[in-house]
């Protein structure tokens, strides 16, 4: 009998060195990149006071898109900051300032279930825990986060792992 063709492809631990190897993916930065996501979640979400907000009904208030951009770039530069006094250094601009103001827009800003929301650190816990990705769309999403992130710390102040 023939096995069932599968639309996800899965990858064992060999395939995954491989995979981390080309693509020059290392452990520490995993988990720098991990706190930094992670990081500005909280802050996000801690300090948000449009609908469902953690901050209390009473304080929920109608936030235009103007409101929700001023807030994303003010946890961005919060996040930043916070990193800055540990002395890592994330430039403030650039393609994964862009990424993660659409992926939060998409999944957090506009997102009507709570349980989306809620997930977003449990999400980026397990895509970043170091090789145990097992599908080529959370592989492709590593690199590309990775990458954009690796990029954004200045290369004077790089932690050396």
């Amino acid at each position: 009998m023939r096995e069932k063709a599968s639309i996800v492809n899965t990858y064992d631990e060999r395939e995954l060195e491989i995979w981390y190897k080309a693509n020059n993916i290392i452990d520490e930065y995993c988990e720098l990149f991990e706190d930094f996501i992670i990081g500005l979640y909280f802050i996000i979400d801690k300090t948000y006071l449009g609908p469902d907000s953690e901050v209390g009904v009473e304080t929920n208030i109608v936030l235009n898109d103007q409101d929700i951009r001023n807030h994303f770039d003010w946890c961005w530069r919060k996040n930043i900051d916070n990193f800055r006094k540990e002395n890592i250094f994330f430039d403030e601009e650039g393609d994964h300032k862009t990424y993660f103001n659409q992926f939060f827009n998409e999944t957090y800003y506009y997102q009507s279930m709570v349980e989306i929301k809620e997930s977003i650190p449990v999400f980026f816990s397990e895509l970043f825990e170091y090789k145990t990705i097992d599908t080529q769309i959370n592989l492709q999403m590593i690199v590309e986060i990775y990458k954009n992130l690796y990029k954004s710390l200045q290369k004077t102040n790089k932690p050396n792992f």
